[in-house]
Formats: C-alpha cells, sequence, structure tokens
C-alpha cells in the first residue's frame, strides 16, 4: 500500500477494498496508487461494501511536505513526498535533528510560533 498510513482488519471488506483500489488503476492509467485512492475513496462501492475511510489530522500525523505546526501534539513524520530512499533517509534526519533541538529545549522555550522547521527537503516535492 502506497496511500499513507493504513489501520486495516483482515476481513472481506478489507479484502474486496484493496481488491477495488488495485484493479482501479486500469482506469486511471499513469495515476499513482496514491492518486487512484484519492479517485475511489468516495465512490458508492466504498459504501456498498460498509467501509470507512478516514483521513488522518496532519496536527498528529505530519510529514516532510506538511509539518506539523505544534510538536507538542504531534505523533509521527513521514516523508511520502520524497522519492528514493536516500532522499526520504536524509529528510528524516533532517527533522530528527530538529526533534532533538526541540525536545532538549527548556519547556517554557517549546511552543510552536517559535519553532520552525528546518529539514532538508532536496529530492521531496511539495
Amino acid at each position: 500500500m502506497n496511500g499513507g498510513f493504513g489501520f486495516v482488519r483482515s476481513n472481506d471488506r478489507a479484502r474486496r477494498f484493496f481488491q477495488h483500489w488495485h484493479d482501479s488503476r486500469e482506469r486511471f492509467p499513469g495515476m499513482h496508487e496514491q492518486d487512484v485512492l484519492n479517485k475511489i475513496k468516495d465512490e458508492p462501492f466504498i459504501d456498498e461494501i460498509g467501509l470507512r475511510v478516514k483521513v488522518l489530522d496532519t496536527d498528529h500525523f505530519g510529514g516532510i511536505c506538511q509539518p506539523i505546526k505544534d510538536l507538542n501534539v504531534g505523533c509521527t513524520m513521514h516523508a511520502t513526498c520524497c522519492i528514493g530512499m536516500e532522499s526520504k533517509i536524509r529528510a528524516l534526519t533532517a527533522v530528527l535533528q530538529d526533534w532533538k533541538h526541540f525536545s532538549s529545549s527548556p519547556p517554557e522555550s517549546r511552543n510552536s510560533t517559535s519553532f520552525v522547521w528546518k529539514p532538508e527537503r532536496t529530492g521531496c516535492w511539495m
């Protein structure tokens, strides 16, 4: 699955959804998996099989190209917008350095208005 974070229960609905997603690539030739997912997630088929698709809040689940604004509430950072393993590692290494700097700061200085991300974005699209 190349469509971000996913929590999936192993059942017939999930199997049918993933099969539909896979088959839908033929209806949208040349599109990436994430783009195909965005096209099909609101189709009637999703309701017919009783599936719920929920988009995670970027306040808690951020990425290199959509950084978390308040590190006090953020849970994860991903590099799905970076192309290639080297770009992902470079970007996430920079995020880790920023996080270490933030988390070692005195508590009174850890507010979202004073912190600025400085992640390496070479090889990442915005």
